[in-house]
């Protein structure tokens, strides 16, 4: 099981990342562990991260990454930020499943 939890990773180091592959999917998915749907959510981004051959998922903890959450007007708990070439695509708040977001994808 890949990790895919991002800690101690800056904005700027979020954005860094994001440029380096223009035509690759970056599926942001900003939660916390206090929130009740925390366990579902992180293993739908695991069945999403080894389904997606042609996108990377980071979770984004709203505990560790406020800075994140301000830049992306995250606002509701989970919410899935699909990013290609820097642009935002699809914003989903609430749970999602693997198949909306793959669906998303192609």
């Amino acid at each position: 099981m890949t990790d895919l939890k991002a800690e101690n990773i800056t904005q700027n180091l979020i954005t860094n990342v994001l440029s380096k592959d223009m035509d690759k999917y970056f599926i942001l998915i900003f939660t916390a562990d206090w929130i009740s749907q925390s366990t579902i959510v992180e293993t739908i981004a695991q069945k999403i991260a080894n389904a997606a051959t042609k996108a990377q998922v980071i979770i984004l903890d709203a505990n560790d990454h406020e800075e994140a959450f301000l830049e992306y007007n995250v606002t509701n708990l989970p919410t899935c930020i699909i990013i290609q070439k820097l642009e935002i695509l699809h914003k989903i708040e609430g749970v999602f499943s693997k198949k909306v977001i793959l669906d998303l994808l192609n």
